[in-house]
C-alpha cells in the first residue's frame, strides 16, 4: 500500500475523532450559552461519526454522499469542518488547523499524488467498492 494513502487516511481517522472529541465538549459546555451550539455539536458529532465510519468501510447509504470518497470533496468538507470549528479557546483553533490542514493534504497529495481516495479499511482488499444512490425527480 502507497505511504501516502496510509497517512492520508490516519490523518483522517485522527481528524474525525479530534472532531467527534470537540463536539462533545462543545456539546457539554454549550448548555450554558444557547441552544444554537447544541444544534452545530450535534451536526459536528455526525459528521465526525460519517468520516471515521467512511474511513472503515463503504455502506450503500453513502452512495448520497458521493463527495466523501473524492479527494476534493472529502478535503473542502474537512476545511468546511475546521471552519466551523473555529472559535475561541485553543482546543478548537488546534482541532480547526488539523481539520484545516488535513483537508488541504487531502487536496493535493490525493489529486496529484494518489489520483483519488484511499479506500476504507475493512474494504482494502476489494477491487471496485460499489456505491449508487436513486435520484427522484419532482414532475411539473
Amino acid at each position: 500500500m502507497n505511504a501516502a494513502a496510509v497517512l492520508l487516511q490516519l490523518l483522517s481517522i485522527i481528524s474525525s475523532l479530534l472532531l467527534i472529541v470537540y463536539a462533545l465538549v462543545l456539546f457539554i459546555l454549550s448548555h450554558v450559552h444557547s441552544i444554537g451550539g447544541w444544534v452545530v455539536a450535534i451536526f459536528l458529532i455526525l459528521f465526525g461519526v460519517l468520516l471515521f465510519v467512511a474511513d472503515l468501510k463503504s455502506f450503500p447509504m453513502f452512495g448520497y454522499v458521493l463527495f466523501i470518497y473524492t479527494s476534493m470533496g472529502r478535503g473542502l468538507f474537512l476545511i468546511f469542518l475546521g471552519c466551523l470549528c473555529l472559535g475561541g479557546w485553543a482546543f478548537s483553533i488546534a482541532v480547526a488547523v488539523i481539520l484545516m490542514v488535513t483537508g488541504v493534504l487531502y487536496m493535493i497529495v490525493g489529486s496529484l499524488l494518489l489520483k483519488g481516495c484511499p479506500k476504507p479499511l475493512m474494504q482494502r482488499n476489494e477491487g471496485v467498492i460499489q456505491l449508487e444512490s436513486n435520484i427522484n425527480f419532482v414532475a411539473d
